[in-house]
């Protein structure tokens, strides 16, 4: 199934046993994959060990790329992904053959331009016929869909991108977070939705969150650990740690599990379980959260 039936699918049949069709979530275990090194050599080094990026992205494919570009911060501030850790992403696309690459996200600031040049994206990537970076700061660029079986999330304007290309990759930066303890690959699908300001003033912020990675279903998660903004997320400054990892998976809520065990946050020491929006969303069924369903590969 392609993504964008996917996305169709979904919404015709709710949020109930979909990911597990499509993600083979039915098992009962994921694999999540730890390297070490400069961000180039992390990101080539988990993709390797998960068997190439051709056994996602295809020759003439559609990719969208989501890191996390909410914030004009310097990237070591580690508010935003590294860019270095997107490139050597982007540069794994073009070599698989994909026809564009879509770099996407809703930044919290309104100047989209301002973003792009102060977290080093604008000097990192250059845009040319294959990559584009595509801010979603258009309403017209988003579309309404109904998530029936749902208890906060019954709609939500999501953009039109995810039913156009056939890879979905989440790029988040770890950090943490005033209200949900840890901004990760979960709390980053908020950059691909219209509006936020419902999740925090009308619903159920932790539950309306594992709803919506019950929708939105990355087909990779990339984290980039590489450092974390250890203290006063989501826009910082704050302390930042040297956590020196990419970790990657095709379970997010695995690849989140993991990365929230690798430094303390807020000066807390939390598992999984402690992080309300990884427990729903794991209640859910959408992948797991416990170490004992979560085989790690650590590469040198």
């Amino acid at each position: 199934m392609k993504r964008r039936d996917f996305i169709k699918a979904s919404v015709i049949g709710g949020i109930g046993g979909l990911a597990a069709a499509r993600y083979g979530f039915g098992g009962d275990s994921s694999d999540v994959y730890i390297a070490s090194g400069s961000p180039e050599q992390g990101v080539r080094k988990v993709m390797d060990a998960m068997g190439g990026i051709g056994a996602l992205v295809k020759r003439d494919s559609m990719v969208a790329i989501k890191p996390n570009i909410a914030f004009p911060n310097p990237p070591g501030w580690s508010t935003t992904t590294s860019p270095e850790v997107v490139k050597a992403l982007v540069d794994l696309c073009r070599e698989a053959g994909a026809k564009r690459i879509f770099i996407v996200d809703n930044p919290m600031q309104s100047n989209a331009e301002k973003n792009l040049q102060r977290s080093g994206f604008q000097e990192a990537i250059p845009e040319e016929d294959r990559v584009q970076f595509l801010i979603l700061k258009d309403e017209r660029k988003y579309e309404e869909v109904s998530i029936p079986g749902t208890r906060e999330l019954t709609s939500v304007k999501v953009a039109k991108i995810l039913s156009k290309v056939d890879c979905l990759i989440n790029v988040p930066v770890a950090k943490s977070h005033r209200e949900t303890s840890v901004s990760m690959g979960v709390k980053n699908l908020m950059g691909l939705i219209w509006d936020r300001k419902i999740f925090h003033e009308q619903l159920d912020l932790h539950y309306a969150l594992g709803e919506l990675a019950s929708y939105i279903r990355p087909d990779l998660t990339i984290m980039d650990a590489t450092r974390g903004l250890l203290t006063n997320g989501p826009e910082g400054p704050g302390k930042v740690g040297n956590i020196g990892k990419i970790i990657a998976g095709r379970d997010m809520l695995a690849v989140d599990a993991v990365t929230v065990q690798q430094a303390t946050w807020n000066r807390m020491a939390l598992l999984p379980r402690d992080v309300l929006h990884l427990r729903y969303a794991a209640e859910l069924g959408q992948g797991f959260i416990d170490s004992d369903r979560i085989f790690q590969t650590e590469i040198g």
